[in-house]
């Protein structure tokens, strides 16, 4: 599936990670008190700084078209994990809508890997 290449991964990462950044930054407040965790202004600062790093990151790999399939497999299992938090958040707290946010948008990505990799013959 050529549409769909390691590229086009890293770019739609790069979005995720930059909506998560404005969530974490700007509207940290909102998010945090519609999640189960709450409110935590220095552990959503380290989230939307984390974001800002791994923009950055991605973009380095697309402007130099650096392909990698461990990178592909990282962003998997850190969406796995991610996704897994938020599901976990979802089930065990009062107030989740932004858990399952979350965990939708990072089952969004495991599922384009896995198409990807599905359909790129490796």
């Amino acid at each position: 599936m050529e549409a769909l290449s390691q590229l086009l991964i890293f770019k739609l990462y790069a979005l995720g990670f930059g909506i998560s950044f404005l969530v974490q930054s700007i509207t940290q407040a909102k998010f945090g008190r519609e999640s189960a965790w709450g409110v935590n202004r220095g552990w959503q600062t380290e989230i939307a700084i984390w974001n800002v790093f791994a923009i950055v990151v991605l973009l380095a790999l697309i402007e130099r078209k650096f392909e990698s399939d461990l990178v592909v497999l990282g962003l998997l299992v850190m969406s796995l994990g991610f996704g897994v938090n938020h599901l976990h958040g979802a089930k065990n707290g009062p107030a989740r809508r932004s858990n399952l946010i979350g965990a939708a948008a990072n089952g969004v990505g495991m599922i384009l890997i896995v198409i990807w990799f599905l359909f790129s013959g490796r």
